[in-house]
């Protein structure tokens, strides 16, 4: 072959592979720029992210519950610090150490990342947040301390892996949480990193601060007490709770047993139940108040009304009441101080089962109470349509209903304050991190459940419990009037009644002439012979209140100003509550028994197109689809309701969930609840966003999440 073809073979070969290059480099710069540019990116740069402080719990008086202790690493890059000796002094002082060790790191010429400190243990991290130098890179490792350790415990909750597990951390995890920080950081050939200069840091922020509205030292004496005389009567178990009367706060609550979260072991499963809130019981005859209210309310009978109580035994409808005083008859008020089941199935007969059931469900039976926690059962209400024969008389001495402790806590609240039932509050407010306000939990009325004059005269009856020889005597105290009443029931299994194993409770309040606290105590399965609330939870009230005068002083809870500063702040809006009961809800949307329920309660007249019989309405099947109102006789409230039958049996017919961001809570519900969807709330006041989104196609079946937050409206 010629020189000259092999010069021209060559020549070709190489402008082939020419070629060849220069059409892959235009086809990577081209059309796979951003391919090999994410490529590179991940072999030279990567992620660091920096996790924020998580926000602190106080207690009402700024105590704090819940904080963070920390494992810290500090790296320098030396050539970015621009003021060595002054960066050395500072990082000397925030991790207790030596200047000059600091100094010769720090002066050393060059540009990448140096260890400083590695894991090192600060209980208080404040002098190292006002290290502001790009040269310095902080990383804390966080982990969560209850300075109380069990105290609250059930209230506050705890942590693992950062996020929130059970009580307020769970609950306001997105608030408590902050958010993370984040820095490129660029690799060489040799592996060093450094910050990449192309992006500008995220630092961290930390998470909101929340104040409490318990005082830790009312706790210690709650749960002392409770935890005392839990082993005192051979209970299983038992709860208890302070209530601010006038505002709604809780001032203290738990259940026993409880646990430490700084130690958690397999074992403190139970422990970690908030019971209050979590576990439904037969309220026995605490729940008799109720049925003596509607019967005053309704003006049926006097204080001094001679009640027929059967000598003690009273056979009806095929079932048997019998009472532990047997007597021909009695008045009003000893059917009261003596806790006469077959009196207060008297005064029930008297009320009917319509007016029993309202009355209840004003008081909050068979409802959420809208505590800002996860977990509350809301018990059970039968309504008039299931009442079976003799529901009507054990359901008015607290049998055939179920609640939980803050429920029954808040119907003696609502007696206590002139009839006017308050939205229980453990939140008070929400800070930042600098200090500023987010949130505040203002005192809210709920709705006048009975008049001003009826609450005066059943503080009376309740008073007698404890004064004049009734059930409650053992809750007396010195100097201090208590008004308040005994509970005994059989313990319920859920399949029948033990009759050897007991439940006992004993709620009440004081002053009774101008109520200031509440003290509510309960005790689960106890199988002493000596069972009675009168004997062994009203004892355990009174031990409770001692204290807690002792700590406060006598002279302010006789001042009324006690625990009170919201209330004196929105009196005006308290005491206007009568208005919250003169407007008509907006019900459409909602589901028929929902619907009727929120009409009965408000006493508002309705009916139901195509249906002349209220007591046969189709309660299930059917949504309000439009509602008329209008005035008939003069004054007296009347609504007229269409409504549309809808289909829940397409099982497998997905849905888009409707978007209910914004609405108050009760609209939301009856949003949801109309389509099908079961739903959970976490907060209180408007819908701030939920889970799953706006616009996920689900199945019926499934449960929305509603994250609420601000006052209720």
């Amino acid at each position: 072959m010629s020189t000259n073809k092999k010069i021209l073979i060559i020549s070709l070969v190489l402008i082939a592979g020419f070629s060849i290059t220069i059409a892959n480099l235009i086809k990577i710069q081209l059309f796979e720029h951003d391919k090999w540019e994410s490529v590179a990116k991940k072999q030279t740069q990567d992620r660091e992210y920096s996790k924020p402080l998580r926000g602190i719990i106080f207690d009402r008086n700024m105590k704090p519950l819940a904080i963070n202790h920390f494992n810290v690493s500090v790296k320098v890059i030396p050539k970015r610090i621009k003021n060595a000796d002054s960066v050395a002094f500072l990082l000397a002082s925030a991790l207790n150490s030596n200047k000059e060790k600091y100094l010769r790191i720090l002066e050393m010429d060059t540009d990448y990342e140096v260890p400083l400190e590695n894991n090192i243990y600060l209980e208080n991290t404040t002098l190292l947040d006002e290290i502001n130098s790009d040269g310095v890179i902080i990383t804390k490792s966080a982990f969560r301390y209850y300075p109380y350790g069990k105290l609250a415990s059930q209230i506050i909750g705890f942590t693992k892996n950062d996020k929130g597990k059970t009580g307020v951390e769970y609950t306001y995890e997105r608030d408590l949480a902050g958010k993370c920080g984040m820095m490129i950081m660029q690799k060489d050939g040799n592996g060093n990193r450094r910050p990449f200069q192309g992006f500008r840091n995220q630092f961290p922020e930390p998470g909101s601060n929340i104040v409490l509205s318990i005082d830790i030292n009312l706790q210690r004496i709650l749960e002392e007490e409770l935890e005392k005389g839990i082993f005192q009567s051979k209970s299983k178990s038992g709860k208890a709770l302070i209530v601010s009367v006038k505002t709604g706060e809780i001032l203290a609550m738990s259940s026993y047993p409880t646990y430490d979260p700084n130690n958690i072991k397999s074992s403190d499963t139970v422990g970690m139940k908030n019971r209050v809130i979590t576990d439904q019981f037969d309220p026995g005859s605490t729940f008799k108040v109720i049925t003596a209210s509607g019967v005053l309310d309704k003006n049926l009978a006097g204080v001094n009304s001679e009640i027929n109580t059967e000598n003690g035994l009273y056979e009806f409808n095929g079932r048997v009441l019998k009472d532990e005083y047997g007597s021909s008859s009695m008045s009003f008020r000893k059917v009261i101080e003596k806790s006469s089941n077959i009196g207060v199935a008297k005064l029930s007969e008297m009320l009917g089962k319509n007016e029993l059931f309202r009355y209840a469900r004003n008081f909050g039976i068979g409802s959420y109470t809208g505590l800002e926690l996860d977990g509350e059962v809301k018990g059970t209400l039968k309504h008039p349509q299931q009442f079976g024969k003799g529901t009507l008389q054990f359901m008015a001495i607290g049998y055939e209903v179920s609640v939980n402790l803050l429920q029954m806590a808040m119907v003696y609240q609502c007696i206590a304050n002139s009839g006017i039932m308050m939205k229980p509050i453990i939140i008070k407010r929400l800070i930042s991190s600098s200090g500023e306000r987010i949130n505040e939990n203002y005192p809210v009325p709920v709705r006048q459940v009975i008049s001003k004059k009826t609450s005066k005269i059943v503080t009376d009856l309740l008073e007698g419990v404890v004064n004049n020889m009734g059930t409650g005597t053992e809750a007396a105290l010195e100097y201090i009037t208590v008004a308040g009443k005994t509970g005994t029931t059989q313990f319920n299994t859920g399949d029948g009644y033990i009759s050897h194993i007991h439940n006992s409770s004993f709620i009440g309040f004081y002053p009774a002439e101008n109520p200031t606290v509440l003290v509510a105590v309960f005790l689960d399965e106890i199988k002493d012979e000596k069972f009675f609330g009168g004997l062994v939870a009203a004892p355990i009230f009174r031990r409770i209140s001692k204290r807690l005068i002792d700590y406060v002083g006598i002279d302010r809870i006789n001042s009324n100003d006690l625990f009170n500063e919201g209330y004196y702040k929105h009196s005006e809006d308290i005491l206007n509550v009568t208005n919250l009961n003169n407007e008509i809800p907006d019900i459409k949307g909602m589901d028929l028994y929902n619907a009727v329920n929120i009409l009965e309660e408000r006493n508002i007249h309705f009916e139901i197109d195509g249906f002349s019989d209220k007591n046969k309405i189709p309660q299930k099947k059917y949504i309000v689809a439009e509602y008329s109102k209008r005035k008939k006789e003069g004054d007296i409230r009347y609504v007229s309701v269409k409504i549309r039958e809808i289909n829940r049996n397409e099982k497998n017919v997905l849905l888009k969930v409707p978007d209910v961001t914004g609405l108050s809570i009760r609209k939301a519900i009856g949003k949801l609840t109309s389509e099908g969807y079961s739903v959970e709330i976490s907060g209180s006041g408007r819908v701030q966003s939920q889970i799953p989104e706006p616009g996920t196609e689900l199945r019926q079946t499934r449960k929305i999440k509603l994250f609420c937050k601000g006052k209720k409206s």
